[in-house]
């Protein structure tokens, strides 16, 4: 991937490259997760109420900053056990 990026941007340093492979790799991460992985642990009626279901359309505007996005360590250590 860093190769076609490299290919698309050849002003772009190495360090940027990675980062911008860094932030496509998080988003397929993410993609995977929310489209794939949750709706069959959680199910899709679970992930509709918690509204943690990909927009397919537009972008999520409703960002709050002070909101702690870390997950408890009880939970962590615990939930694939």
């Amino acid at each position: 991937m860093a190769k076609i990026i490299a290919e698309i941007n050849p002003h772009w340093s190495d360090e940027t490259i990675f980062q911008e492979v860094k932030h496509i790799n998080a988003a397929q991460i993410q993609h995977i997760t929310y489209n794939e992985f949750l709706p069959m642990v959680l199910g899709r009626r679970v992930m509709h109420e918690h509204e943690l279901v990909l927009l397919k359309d537009d972008f999520f505007t409703d960002y709050d900053p002070n909101v702690n996005p870390s997950a408890a360590a009880g939970f962590t250590t615990a939930a694939y056990r």
